[in-house]
């Protein structure tokens, strides 16, 4: 009986096909120590590997048995996967995220890609923490890699990465600093394109719900306010907020 493959470490799942040069004979083979050939089991199919001692034989009514071939199989060890660091989920990260690899075998060198194709060994490897800007989502897929070793599962992580909405800029005509007399025209900008301003002038902090900007706008109540605006857009992620004290003095007469 001929084994293919001929015995040693194989990856696990490899399957092992058994053949007789002997036309019609059936194959029987054992993988414990059964010691009566009449109770080794009939060979219909390739076997999926198991680490132990195959023994099988041919056998053909009107003919002598063959000799007992026996052949000694081990299962290599597999590299786990590497792990991304953040984990891979759906959260997104404003302008970049610093990303980490690890694979828990020792030894392993990682490979890893950002087109979104399969890793090899001829990969980029990984070296260390790195910064990650480019906008939008990439796909990452990583390997671990050891000699003698399987090559690991590839592991797949997706990272978003948002622009920032650009700050908005409060100004006022005349320009400060305070205080104004009479009134003062109050102007927000943002050099977003497409960005939309909302603002406050009681001092709470503004989000969406916020009056929206929509143009240069006078200011004549008496006293100081506190005026603070945000831009947002879709698809960004929002601006920090901007703040400017103003304040109003009646003049003397």
């Amino acid at each position: 009986v001929t084994f293919s493959p001929d015995g040693g470490e194989h990856a696990p799942g490899t399957t092992i096909a058994l053949s007789s040069a002997t036309s019609g004979a059936t194959i029987r083979y054992s993988t414990d120590d059964e010691d009566d050939l009449a109770d080794f089991a009939v060979y219909s199919a390739p076997l999926t590997l198991e680490g132990a001692t195959y023994r099988a034989y041919a056998t053909k009514s009107g003919m002598g048995d063959s000799e007992v071939t026996s052949r000694t199989f081990a299962e290599q060890d597999v590299v786990e996967p590497p792990q991304f660091f953040p984990p891979s989920d759906d959260r997104t990260h404003v302008l970049s995220v610093t990303i980490s690899l690890d694979c828990a075998s020792d030894g392993a060198t990682v490979h890893f890609t950002t087109d979104g194709s399969t890793p090899t060994a001829a990969s980029p490897v990984y070296s260390g923490p790195f910064e990650w800007t480019t906008i939008g989502v990439t796909t990452f897929k990583a390997i671990g890699v050891k000699a003698g070793d399987v090559d690991s599962p590839v592991a797949v992580a997706h990272f978003t990465i948002l622009d920032k909405v650009a700050d908005p800029v409060i100004s006022t005509d005349p320009a400060g600093p305070p205080p104004f007399t009479t009134s003062v025209t109050i102007t927000i900008t943002t050099a977003t394109d497409g960005a939309t301003i909302h603002y406050t002038t009681d001092g709470s902090d503004p989000d969406a719900s916020s009056p929206v900007y929509t143009g240069p706008f006078e200011w004549t109540q008496l006293g100081g306010c506190e005026v603070r605006a945000i831009a947002v857009k879709d698809g960004y992620a929002d601006s920090d907020e901007a703040e400017e004290w103003v304040e109003v003095w009646a003049l003397v007469a």
